[in-house]
């Protein structure tokens, strides 16, 4: 076994930057990448020297323990205290705060609304209108900037009423009170008949005498009150309707006005006036699209909870009723005023109806027959009528009868477009998810969803897919993507994109991804201009679709990169996965912490092109500029260089490199149209708002370059052009490569073999050993630290006990398939402090295999136990250690039901985290601890957040109140404000379906993803030093000192202008009883205004310091 490297003898170096570059690599500049001149820079003179102090990991750990709160002993609720909370957070001197309190009409608001407090959508808006004054024109009064917020708030309190009328309990009500209207205006008109044919006399003076009816004062006055309320009712959906054109050039706007507004204007009509007749028997056409809305009401009203078939069937008998009703009306009306003869001029309502139903059904026995010319016209448009809409009625809902249970049928498409999903979708969770990615993220768009199942859909997924938001927006299709008729009935060809989803349940794997890689073969050939997108179970999968997809994803390895660099920077995962959801800022919450954590939940990637006035300046400054002015952090770009035909992603490229004319810009922000305006920005606008930006500028604290990160005391490495750009460790130990992979890739062994046959001497004995053969050419393997002469037996690594080791990290797993997880943990750009001992306690030994996989990661140790004994974890070091994780816990039993199987997958992993729960909970000391779960819905199941110990302390306080209201989890998306998924403590692999989805959006979306969680590959390595930059990674620094209790913005200005360091977020501790969080949660992209804490920790971007050796 390998001599232990003891991490305290290594020396700390300075924190400072190497500015020469020891490699003679020629460097490429911004002329030769793109022919831009060179443009100035923006760097503000004035400088003061400082430090930045560091803190224990353990005194942070001790923060969390300092308090037990109550939400409601707090008294913090939504409508009160809680939004009164926010502006305690911000600074008070503020431009955009200011601008808030001085608005007259927020103070209107708060008088007399009350229940619309200030929220931090207030605020950002207010920022933007500032900003936006401050470009267009700088030198604008605040009073104007007061009242355009105050325009602002009007606008949003118009909002607020929308959301008011338009809150599903309202919305029902409204809808059905509307249908009821109609449908009592029908019945009136019926009424109206009857009367008439035995009051005829009372009219016969009158002439003409079709204008006429005899309609008593109590039918008028009722038709007037249906029709005043039917107008108010166009009126306010007018007012509020997000196209007001579409709105009023509707048949729906033209019946209301035409059979309404005589009514109100023939009220004030003296004499005769009131019996003018009016059709109004037409508002039955209306009824139509008024039962179309109350069947769209599935979600919000249980009893209409219907299947597409019952849905189209109500639709036609409602049509069928109303067509009839219509032509009796209309026969009617034109036989009793336009026969020739008396005798035909009394038809009575029955005689109608009669004549009507067998004329429809083209029986026509012909004892009834029109001898008025508009009575023979009433009955051609009813037979044209009958013909041509009934048929295509009744096939469509047989079809939908014949086709309902089987999943079968052809997708129609029509104009909007649609992707095509592939795969086993017998959960309606695993359903929600797919629609939630697409649907969900433009709703303007309307894209529609195709799934070509390979089963007949299950109870529950035809109850989500009846729900009105997806029923006309999605198909459910059964079929094979090998075969291709079921290609040719989706319609794959004019897809927009087609995903092939794995089944994580599968039984075996690789003939899971055997199968996937055969569909996505079919696909390629029958339309290989439709995008592909493959989800994949093993990662070696990826090297058989590679020519054939656009993009391939191994979830599980990606979850081990999150679940590792959760342990290495607490709360990434929180952070990286939030990034990845659709999901808009929280305006309302019954938490304090939820506000500014809903808060950073809104953002997500944008990419756009650089703008032309920003190309030439420095990264960091522009980074600045951008936040100052947009409230959007720029953390990263993709640089095109077009000599050599190929591109690079860099996150944080630093203050030396210059932006290109054709970089990509990759923005974290709340909205599109924030990004939008960065796009349109103007040179003028920059320069004049550069200018007064430069104006404000105040003076550095620190020293430049202090916030770096550390470097280890090293020993030159055998391979020096990879390990540039890293800091180098070891004490002749350890070397920086890419370790060999778990899986073999046919194509390098045979690629290999081809070049030594070329290189090598006939005679040569031909052997490929382990060191021959560099894998990560053929299969991506990050850059790590690794052992220079690798384990050769486990008895190397194995220990019997581990009580007195500390600061180490605890791994407990059933499992030793954790090749991903050690490359994360053992990165390239780890810093001293960060280098941890890893422990393995596992039940068994790992195969030959599984310790070649790990037989090259230095400072990892294996213990033979069980997890879920208390004995085996305190022999494991579970008092010292610094971080447990509990991973691959579940174990699948091939003898048991596999659906049970899937429920309880879980249930190990539950269980130990609770284990280690109790075991430090009477001391006062919460180890941190992360979990992965199979199934995300099993959050609620860890140990006690915030929630559960409120619900207990009630119980005890009150033992006579058998019920408190809670927020349910039962939300598909509940568990994005559970605090132990918000403190970054909990990873499902469910959470990262959505980077498939959001890859069809955003091509850098997997690339973002594997650089925040630090792998990085020799390419990379290779383009960074081309480009000449330093490569930068996401970590977490405490805030400075010069910077607490100081705006976010004025920390953002220090660390982009003179640390060269893009800070994205802030982890925020329990420290502050104000926000009742009982774990840490993560800020994304806080606001400019935001106060800083000495407890925070400010998630940043930052290059890795080189030392030459």
């Amino acid at each position: 076994m390998p001599a232990h490297v003891s991490l305290e003898d290594l020396q700390q170096q300075p924190h400072r930057r190497d500015a020469e570059n020891s490699s003679p690599t020629h460097v490429l500049t911004i002329a030769e990448r793109d022919n831009v001149p060179h443009a100035s820079e923006f760097r503000p003179a004035g400088e003061h020297i400082g430090h930045i102090h560091h803190r224990d990991n353990d005194s942070r750990e001790d923060l969390e323990n300092r308090r037990n709160l109550d939400v409601h002993e707090l008294g913090l609720t939504r409508r009160h205290g809680g939004r009164r909370d926010i502006i305690d957070t911000l600074d008070e001197n503020a431009q955009e705060v200011k601008t808030l309190h001085k608005s007259p009409l927020v103070k209107w608001r708060r008088r007399y609304l009350g229940v619309i407090e200030t929220s931090y959508d207030d605020i950002r808006e207010s920022y933007r209108i500032q900003r936006t004054q401050e470009r267009e024109n700088p030198h604008r009064p605040h009073f104007l900037l007061e009242g355009l917020f105050s325009l602002f708030i009007a606008k949003e309190s118009h909002e607020y009423l929308i959301r008011f009328l338009q809150t599903n309990d309202r919305l029902v009500l409204f809808i059905l009170l509307d249908l009821v209207v109609d449908v009592c205006f029908c019945i009136m008109y019926l009424v109206e008949l009857q009367w008439n044919l035995g009051s005829s006399s009372e009219i016969s003076h009158l002439k003409p005498a079709w204008l006429y009816v005899a309609r008593p004062p109590a039918i008028f006055y009722t038709c007037f009150a249906f029709s005043v309320y039917i107008l108010a009712s166009l009126f306010t959906k007018i007012l509020f309707a997000d196209s007001k054109r579409q709105a009023l050039l509707n048949y729906r706007t033209a019946l209301d006005l035409i059979l309404c507004v005589p009514f109100v204007v023939l009220a004030n009509v003296p004499d005769n006036g009131k019996l003018i007749y009016i059709p109004y028997f037409f508002r039955a056409i209306i009824v139509i699209s008024r039962v179309k809305s109350v069947l769209r009401l599935h979600g919000t009203w249980p009893v209409l909870n219907v299947d597409t078939y019952t849905d189209r069937l109500i639709v036609l008998i409602s049509t069928i009723m109303v067509l009839l009703y219509v032509a009796l009306c209309a026969f009617q009306y034109c036989e009793n005023r336009f026969a020739p003869n008396e005798e035909s001029r009394n038809i009575s309502l029955m005689q109608a109806l009669y004549f009507i139903v067998i004329t429809t059904s083209t029986v026509g026995y012909g004892d009834i027959s029109p001898t008025s010319i508009p009575g023979q016209i009433v009955v051609l448009v009813l037979i044209m009528l009958a013909i041509s809409i009934l048929p295509g009625l009744i096939a469509r809902t047989v079809e939908t009868f014949k086709l309902r249970s089987a999943g079968g049928g052809t997708y129609q498409r029509g104009s909007h477009p649609f992707v095509v999903i592939v795969g086993l979708f017998d959960n309606a969770l695993k359903v929600m998810d797919v629609l939630n990615a697409f649907l969900h993220r433009d709703p303007a768009q309307q894209m529609k969803i195709v799934f070509l199942a390979r089963t007949p859909p299950s109870l529950a997924v035809k109850a989500v897919l009846s729900q009105s938001p997806f029923q006309h927006r999605v198909s459910y299709l059964q079929g094979s993507a090998l075969d291709v008729e079921d290609m040719k009935r989706v319609q794959i060809q004019y897809a927009s994109a087609a995903f092939i989803i794995a089944d994580r349940s599968a039984s075996d794997p690789s003939v899971e991804d055997d199968h996937n890689t055969l569909r996505a073969w079919a696909f390629d050939d029958y339309a290989p201009l439709t995008p592909l997108y493959v989800y994949n179970l093993l990662p070696e999968t990826e090297s058989f679709q590679e020519h054939t997809t656009n993009a391939a994803v191994c979830v599980e390895d990606l979850k081990q990169m999150l679940l590792g660099y959760s342990c290495l920077y607490r709360g990434a995962s929180s952070l990286l996965l939030n990034l990845l959801q659709q999901t808009a800022p929280m305006s309302q919450y019954d938490e304090p912490w939820k506000a500014q954590y809903g808060d950073g939940c809104g953002n997500e990637y944008y990419s756009t092109a650089v703008n032309s006035a920003f190309v030439g300046k420095r990264f960091t400054d522009v980074s600045w500029y951008i936040f100052h002015q947009y409230q959007v952090i720029l953390f990263a770009v993709k640089v095109v260089i077009k000599s050599r035909g190929d591109y690079h992603l860099m996150l944080n490229p630093g203050s030396s490199y210059l932006l290109g004319q054709f970089d990509q810009c990759l923005y974290i922000a709340q909205r599109q149209e924030d990004v939008s305006a960065i796009e349109t920005l103007t040179p003028s606008q920059y320069e004049r708002s550069l200018r007064n930006l430069q104006s404000r500028a105040s003076e550095f604290r620190m020293q430049p370059g202090i916030v770096r990160r550390g470097t280890f005391t090293a020993t030159r490495v055998q391979d020096c052009s990879t390990a540039a750009g890293f800091p180098m460790i070891g004490n002749g130990q350890l070397r920086i490569g890419t370790p060999h992979p778990p899986f073999s890739d046919i194509k390098g062994i045979v690629s290999i073999q081809f070049f030594f046959l070329l290189s090598c001497p006939p005679s040569a004995f031909y052997i490929i050993s382990r060191n021959m053969m560099p894998m990560s050419i053929f299969v991506p393997v990050g850059i790590c630290l690794l052992l220079r002469n690798p384990m050769t037996s486990p008895d190397e690594c194995l220990i019997e006990d581990a009580s007195t080791m500390r600061k180490h990290l605890l791994v407990c797993s059933n499992d030793y398939a954790l090749f991903r997880l050690m490359c994360t943990l053992r990165s390239a750009h780890l810093t001293e402090d960060e280098f941890k001992t890893v422990l393995l306690l596992c039940p068994h030994l790992p195969s030959r295999e599984q310790f070649r996989a790990l037989s090259e990661f230095p400072d990892l140790h294996i213990m033979i136990g069980d997890p879920r004994r208390k004995a085996d974890l305190q022999r494991a070091g579970i008092v010292g250690a610094e971080k447990v994780l509990i991973v691959s816990m579940h174990r699948k039993n091939q003898d048991a039901d596999q659906s049970q199987d899937e429920t309880f997958a879980d249930s190990a992993a539950i269980m130990v985290s609770h284990m280690i729960h109790n075991l430090f909970r009477r001391t006062g000391h919460r180890k941190f601890v992360v979990v992965e779960l199979l199934k995300r819905g099993h959050i609620k199941f860890l140990p006690p957040t915030a929630k559960r110990a409120s619900k207990k302390k009630h119980r005890l306080k009150d033992a006579q109140r058998k019920s408190v209201a809670y927020q349910s989890d039962a939300g598909v998306d509940s568990y994005l404000y559970a605090p132990i998924y918000a403190s970054g403590r909990v990873v499902a692999a469910s959470m990262l379906d959505a980077i498939l989805f959001e890859t069809f959006y955003n091509s850098a979306v997997l690339d973002v993803f594997r650089l925040l969680c630090g792998v990085r590959y020799k390419h990379d390595v290779d383009m960074d030093k081309l480009l000449g930059v330093d490569p930068s990674y996401l970590c977490c620094v405490p805030v400075p000192s010069e910077y607490e209790h100081q705006p976010f913005s004025v920390l953002y200005r220090e660390f982009a202008l003179n640390q060269g360091v893009i800070p994205i977020a802030l982890l925020r501790d329990t420290d502050d009883p104000k926000l009742g969080n009982r774990l840490p949660f993560v800020f994304t992209n806080p606001l400019p205004s935001i106060i800083l804490k000495s407890s925070d920790l400010v998630y940043v971007l930052t290059p890795v310091s080189k030392k030459k050796i």
